[in-house]
């Protein structure tokens, strides 16, 4: 149980599929001896569910483990078709594939659910209309089997439409974690292990560099025209950092007045340029000088990212460029 925990913990689809497959299998395993107690034509369709179960538990520690809520799907899907062929006790069978609607919709995204949807319903359909009167094959009255299929068609909609809203909320939230709320750029969050932005950078095989930036004399820009001019000040740097970053770099709001900066694929000859080329937007830019009412400047520490589960060494490495360009007189880059 730990084990998995271990391996699933940032991952709430993934803790949300173990739950359903642990008491699902439970249950499952609760029917399939009562199945085969009362000779139970269903008996071994509950069986091979129960044994896919209890290998999908195996598969949620396992690297695949992005292939368990699919297989979890799966596994309803195959209960729901069994139910519609097979009938259930005295034909009530039906009845029990609403919740395995829910249950495979909520492990899936949003595209995997339409998905799964079409499959499942299209497959209800078939069973009930083109297979009426097969040996073996459960018998449903037409009205019956077109007020079955309106509900599960009603039931698949609502899911999907719950799940889509769940998606874009928790999209929303992930993102507010990890936004500054007054520059709208990354905050420190985004560099927590767990995050695919910091794993992008850690995993890849090609050098990368962060630059570590100070505005200078900050503080006598908020003492001497409010700390509104100063937010403004920050607000017009964020921008400025945005203009001359590529699209693979992270660009972070470390806290206060200092800013991160991680190129990603680059030389470092290439990353002392590109801090020199920031340190020069700034200095030049007009707005943020007529907000001062004097040129705006800032130093610049640079380090090589090393490939460490964190950034702790280049971030020490990086202040401690930061603080020799401060000592050297600022409004430098310091590598």
């Amino acid at each position: 149980m730990r084990l998995i925990h271990r391996h699933i913990k940032h991952d709430k689809k993934l803790q949300l599929t173990f739950y359903l497959t642990l008491f699902g299998s439970l249950f499952l395993a609760f029917f399939t001896v009562i199945s085969f107690t009362n000779n139970n034509s269903a008996s071994y369709v509950l069986f091979v569910a129960l044994v896919i179960g209890f290998i999908n538990l195996w598969i949620l520690t396992s690297p695949y483990k992005r292939f368990a809520s699919i297989n979890l799907a799966g596994i309803v899907c195959i209960i729901t078709f069994s139910l519609i062929i097979l009938g259930g006790h005295k034909g009530t069978g039906y009845f029990w594939t609403f919740p395995n609607i829910t249950i495979a919709i909520a492990v899936l995204s949003v595209r995997q659910g339409i998905w799964y949807s079409v499959i499942s319903f299209s497959g209800c359909t078939i069973i009930m209309f083109m297979f009426h009167g097969y040996e073996g094959v459960r018998s449903y009255e037409p009205d019956v089997a077109v007020r079955f299929l309106m509900a599960s068609a009603a039931l698949h909609v609502m899911s999907l439409v719950l799940m889509n809203i769940q998606e874009k909320t928790d999209s929303l939230l992930q993102k507010k974690m990890v936004t500054d709320d007054l520059t709208g750029l990354y905050n420190r969050s985004v560099l927590q292990d767990e995050r695919p932005e910091l794993a992008k950078c850690l995993q890849s095989s090609e050098d990368s560099y962060v630059l570590l930036l100070d505005v200078d004399h900050f503080k006598r820009i908020n003492d001497t025209y409010g700390h509104a001019i100063g937010d403004e000040v920050l607000k017009c740097l964020a921008d400025i950092l945005l203009s001359e970053s590529c699209e693979s770099d992270l660009v972070i709001r470390w806290g206060g007045e200092e800013f991160l900066v991680i190129l990603q694929y680059c030389s470092y000859r290439d990353a002392m340029d590109r801090a020199e080329k920031i340190r020069k937007s700034v200095e030049s830019c007009a707005v943020l000088s007529a907000l001062a009412e004097q040129a705006v400047t800032i130093s610049i520490g640079v380090a090589k990212l090393i490939k460490t589960q964190d950034l702790h060494d280049s971030l020490v490495m990086a202040d401690e460029n930061l603080y020799k360009a401060k000592e050297l007189g600022r409004n430098q880059v310091v590598g």
